[in-house]
């Protein structure tokens, strides 16, 4: 999340990993325990999500979303070694760089770029929250469409979850050709389970 600041210098306020303050952090299966960023010059004294909290509480019996390789099968969590995971309402896996090569199911559990917070969208607590945000800016807004960001980078289960919830939030005040649209990223077979 960027904030300008009054003397018009941007700052990041985000989630950071443990030993890894100022450095990009590895993706791992194991996750980092995860503290809050707080920048030098935070402006109208914001240094956290409002909205949004971290919790380091290992839970043993956390499932992970489905997930899929490039070639459209499933990942096998018990394959690579995914077991658990913190409470958090960030995934907690890591950063990954916002050019290489990497498996896209990778993409969806980590920090793009080590600057753009990763939601766990796939936690229900969490993306009720992310659907009455976007039928909030639909009604306030009067917004006819939404473009989604590297739409590939959203586990498939939450984004169909979220776009049914969008579009009827924008039927629900007379939109009925609201308009979702994204950019898919990645292989064909990984971006035809997308479409």
């Amino acid at each position: 999340m960027w904030r300008l600041c009054p003397s018009g210098v941007r700052v990041a306020l985000n989630v950071a990993y443990g030993r890894h303050l100022n450095t990009s952090t590895p993706f791992s299966v194991e996750q980092y325990e995860t503290v809050w960023k707080r920048p030098r010059y935070v402006p109208w004294d914001l240094e956290t999500y409002p909205d949004f909290n971290i919790d380091n509480t290992w839970n043993d019996s956390c499932r992970l979303p489905a997930l899929w390789m490039d070639d459209g099968t499933e990942v096998d969590p018990n394959e690579i070694g995914l077991h658990g995971c913190y409470q958090s309402e960030f995934d907690q896996f890591g950063d990954m760089e916002a050019f290489g090569v990497h498996p896209d199911w990778q993409r969806q559990l980590s920090k793009f770029a080590s600057v753009q917070d990763r939601l766990r969208e796939w936690d229900p607590k969490v993306m009720a929250k992310i659907q009455k945000y976007s039928c909030l800016a639909i009604k306030a807004l009067d917004i006819d469409a939404i473009r989604i960001d590297k739409s590939t980078q959203i586990t498939l289960d939450s984004l169909a979850s979220w776009t049914t919830n969008t579009k009827a939030c924008a039927a629900s005040v007379g939109k009925k050709n609201f308009l979702v649209a994204g950019e898919v990223t990645g292989g064909d077979t990984f971006g035809s389970l997308y479409l």
